[in-house]
């Protein structure tokens, strides 16, 4: 399987995340989603970066453990 970068942004910062081509639309979502979750902990609580991504991770696992 071969893999292409695809390039992200997180709270104002580039990432190059290695995917299979097929997946790269996916990735770039999924960085849009995290990237707006991650604003709104950081935006409504005050918290620096890695508090605020440590409490979304928190609340994205919970969603993901929660559904059936």
């Amino acid at each position: 399987m071969s893999k292409a970068n695809t390039l992200v942004e997180i709270l104002g910062s580039t990432y190059k995340i290695a995917c299979p081509p097929e997946e790269a639309d996916a990735v770039k979502k999924a960085a849009v989603y995290l990237n707006n979750k991650l604003s709104e902990v950081k935006e409504s609580s005050g918290l620096d970066e890695k508090r605020a991504a440590i409490i979304t991770a928190l609340n994205l696992s919970l969603i993901h453990i929660s559904e059936p």
